[in-house]
């Protein structure tokens, strides 16, 4: 194949893998109602005042501040009347109203980094009520998708490493596609970590300089993201460089830094880690949301830490899917399906890794295991047993991505083994996605008569179309592997090429 002809066929898979990532985030864009997922209301609150300029808002004397946003906005609908019980249908849900004058509101996200909101809320401007909702949506849909896509592109043009595509796919829950197509920071930091992660591993294992600079550049903009979206961004970009610099060996990576570009790349990483950082510190803070269920003050330490363990275990199952308002889950063997396949990807990428590379993931998997537990035990007296999936997802990721990096390179295609992956990745997200449209439709456990809430365009197309694009995509991904695991032996040094 000439060289041309192979670019073009690269950037038909590549647009086919975003048009098909943004088509799945928008059925879920649809299919969830307003204020479907965990503090969207006042994530839209946040992203309206944002834009408007109102980067804060002023404190209650509390964790929350009080900004202006349109009165259409949000409506009486501060905590959705569906959303503590998972048997009330989404038809409850207040009118938004026609008044889209400024009002004082409450938001309890208020001390959060600013640029996610910056880059969603704008539609606030021109467009009113459920317009303006559906608008941001879409356009955090569009963003996470884009970030999705490039976690791909990198994956697939890691030369030589077969199961770098699978595990990515294998990442890309339900869970992730429902948060990218909601107003929550949570998807974009989900996304970007993933694209984060893999193109970390595939930068010097692209096979020509121009796959090479892609993958550099999607790491750049993948870090920088994942830096200040949310809290602990900070926190995962630096277990990221230090990971990055363990798989290359930290006496080549050290080399690189004497290269003026690309000490010009790690010093603008790491000056946006120290803005998020420093906007943690002085203006947000990492408490959890206030609960009910905070440890005894005679509870001994011992108490905290199985209790916060505990916690966490249920926090790892809610990566495949947990749904509303935190109140929703696919059937459990539809989890432990999607769990299953993550398990697999690791063991098979960790049992041929390298001993370093196996160093470096296993101490990966202990941090992602030991700093979740800890943060959760610390807040337990003062905030509760608190956290959810998507808090732990960056690192989380990441134990599967290096261990699949490390391995894939050593592992034989198995074309039946992918086509599992692939058909295991549709039933989970088919399953997940029918689940959760019932749930708001008829309220769990409620017959199915006549639905309180029915999506824009019906209740039959979101399901249908979402399948569609789900199969499609599942195979595409599928057929990526074959080349990805057909381009030679990875390179384990990034002193071969220079990466700018």
């Amino acid at each position: 194949m000439e060289v041309g002809e192979s670019g073009r066929v690269a950037g038909i898979w590549k647009l086919g893998i975003l048009l098909l990532l943004i088509g799945i985030c928008a059925c879920w864009v649809f299919a969830t109602p307003l204020f479907g997922t965990s503090d969207e209301t006042a994530h839209v609150m946040k992203a309206a005042a944002v834009v408007r300029g109102e980067f804060v808002g002023k404190s209650d004397g509390g964790p929350n501040t009080i900004v202006d946003v349109p009165q259409d906005l949000i409506g009486a609908n501060r905590i959705p009347c569906f959303a503590l019980d998972a048997t009330v249908s989404a038809g409850c849900l207040a009118p938004l109203g026609h008044d889209n004058q400024l009002a004082p509101e409450v938001t309890w996200v208020g001390y959060y980094p600013p640029l996610y909101y910056l880059l969603v809320g704008w539609p606030t401007l021109f467009l009113h009520a459920s317009s303006s909702i559906y608008a941001m949506r879409l356009m955090s849909a569009l963003l996470g998708a884009a970030l999705l896509a490039g976690a791909f592109y990198s994956a697939a043009e890691a030369r030589g490493r077969a199961l770098l595509v699978p595990a990515t796919a294998a990442l890309a829950t339900p869970y992730l596609f429902a948060y990218v197509a909601t107003v929550n920071p949570s998807g974009m930091e989900m996304a970007s970590a993933l694209c984060a992660w893999t193109s970390g591993i595939a930068l010097v294992d692209s096979p020509c300089d121009a796959s090479r600079r892609g993958i550099l550049i999607r790491f750049i903009v993948s870090m920088v993201v994942l830096s200040q979206v949310r809290d602990l961004g900070p926190l995962f970009v630096g277990v990221i460089a230090l990971s990055m610099a363990g798989w290359y060996g930290f006496r080549s990576s050290w080399s690189l830094l004497a290269r003026p570009r690309v000490l010009a790349v790690v010093a603008g990483i790491a000056a946006c880690a120290a803005f998020a950082g420093l906007w943690v510190l002085l203006v947000g803070n990492l408490s959890f949301a206030p609960s009910r269920h905070a440890l005894a003050p005679h509870a001994g330490v011992l108490a905290a830490l199985a209790r916060s363990a505990h916690r966490y275990a249920y926090n790892v199952r809610q990566i495949i899917g947990n749904f509303g308002w935190t109140n929703v889950y696919p059937p459990v063997r539809v989890s432990w399906l999607g769990l299953s396949v993550i398990a697999l990807m690791f063991v098979l990428g960790i049992r041929t890794a390298r001993r370093r590379q196996r160093i470096i993931a296993g101490s990966l998997l202990a941090f992602a295991v030991l700093c979740p537990i800890l943060l959760i035990a610390h807040e337990a007296r003062s905030e509760g047993f608190l956290g959810q999936g998507r808090y732990w997802y960056p690192l989380l990721a990441g134990v599967l991505v290096v261990a699949a990096g490390a391995g894939g390179s050593r592992v034989a295609a198995n074309w039946l083994l992918w086509a599992g992956v692939a058909l295991s990745a549709v039933v989970v997200d088919l399953v997940c996605f029918q689940v959760t449209l019932d749930r708001f439709r008829f309220g769990l456990g409620q017959p199915e008569v006549h639905a309180g809430w029915n999506p824009p365009g019906g209740a039959d197309l979101w399901p249908v179309l979402n399948g569609v694009l789900c199969i499609t995509f599942a195979w595409l991904w599928w057929s990526l592997c074959r080349s990805s695991a057909s381009r030679g032996e990875p390179s384990e040094s990034p002193l071969g090429a220079d990466p700018l």
